[in-house]
């Protein structure tokens, strides 16, 4: 094949960010995709996602901190974007990559308490916000045959952040 012709290649794959499925597999996820980006599906939608209570506890690199959120709102996961999308029916082996261009994380509640670097006090309660902007999300799951049904062998997820913003509201850190 010649170089022009894989210039031509590339650019039919790389346009608007489509992915050409390779096999009928490909061909499926692609599909549920785009129908549940769509909300074409029955199935919970990707407006927003609801995410219950967390407590946390952190210490290490001269920082001890607890921090509490109530539940908490997920909205952006509509507008993501296929970047890969790998499977294979005789590997069993399914790989995805979505970019999402802007997620945001609200609670109308977050309580924060501790120290950095054992002198500066780290306070803080009441709204948050958080943005998590270009975020790459690659997710590999291996499925294994088990008495006549299907299970899931090995799951990866890796979470890539390029950048995030914080609004804690009426947080405080107090430099003594």
């Amino acid at each position: 094949m010649s170089y022009y012709m894989w210039v031509i290649l590339l650019l039919a794959v790389a346009i608007n960010g489509r992915i050409i499925p390779r096999n009928p597999l490909e061909k499926n996820i692609l599909s549920f995709l785009t129908k549940w980006q769509a909300d074409m599906l029955t199935i919970p939608s990707l407006k927003s996602l609801k995410i219950p209570p967390v407590e946390y506890n952190y210490q290490g690199r001269g920082i001890k901190m607890d921090y509490s959120i109530g539940d908490m709102e997920l909205t952006g996961l509509k507008q993501f974007s296929i970047k890969n999308i790998a499977a294979s029916e005789k590997s069993l082996e399914v790989s995805l990559t979505l970019l999402f261009p802007v997620l945001t994380l609200r609670s109308e509640q977050y309580k924060l308490t501790g120290w950095a670097y054992y002198v500066y006090p780290l306070r803080g309660s009441g709204k948050m916000n958080l943005v998590f902007r270009n975020s790459i999300i690659t997710a590999t799951a291996r499925f294994a045959s088990d008495r006549g049904g299907t299970r899931i062998h090995d799951f990866l997820l890796n979470f890539d952040v390029k950048q995030i913003e914080v609004n804690t509201f009426n947080s405080l850190i107090l430099f003594s």
